[in-house]
């Protein structure tokens, strides 16, 4: 709930990136996720509210690629070919794991829970983030390429590894 700019200065008073530091509380974790999300340029975003989306979008990302569908409400955050290429790799993957059973459950059972998020302004209008996941004992990553359109950010690239 927390949002706080750090603008440190070097030893020269030449200002380094600007960053806002914050926790989101998720419902799965008691551990609330910590966000980080740094700038080149001045933005005029709620840093707060675009660390949950992306939050969001990361969680439904993981469940996309497990074979599961995303929501509606998600799905508009989400371009159509990043939603066709999720939907390849999902079966790819669901190919792969019909030889490999005790990797199917592990990686298709649990929730997809966030842990860490670290995103980075590339333009007042495009954001690069990564997101920790715990699928279990197992940690991924996914990245997320955000690009505001209009008053809404969508996400055109998603990855998970």
């Amino acid at each position: 709930m927390t949002q706080q700019a750090v603008v440190p200065f070097d030893e020269r008073g030449r200002s380094r990136l600007a960053s806002f530091d914050g926790e989101i509380h998720v419902e799965l974790s008691r551990i609330p996720v910590h966000y980080h999300i740094c700038s080149w340029d001045a933005i005029e975003t709620d840093c707060h509210m675009l660390a949950m989306s992306v939050c969001r979008i990361a969680c439904a990302t993981a469940d996309a690629v497990r074979g599961r569908p995303v929501p509606a409400p998600i799905r508009r955050y989400l371009s159509e070919p990043c939603l066709r290429k999720l939907a390849n790799v999902s079966a790819l993957l669901d190919y792969h794991l019909q030889s490999h059973p005790d990797l199917k459950i592990s990686l298709k059972r649990p929730p997809a829970i966030p842990m860490l998020i670290n995103g980075t302004f590339t333009s007042a209008k495009k954001l690069d983030a990564v997101v920790m996941l715990a699928l279990g004992k197992t940690h991924y990553w996914v990245t997320l390429v955000f690009e505001q359109t209009g008053s809404r950010w969508v996400c055109n690239h998603a990855d998970m590894g």
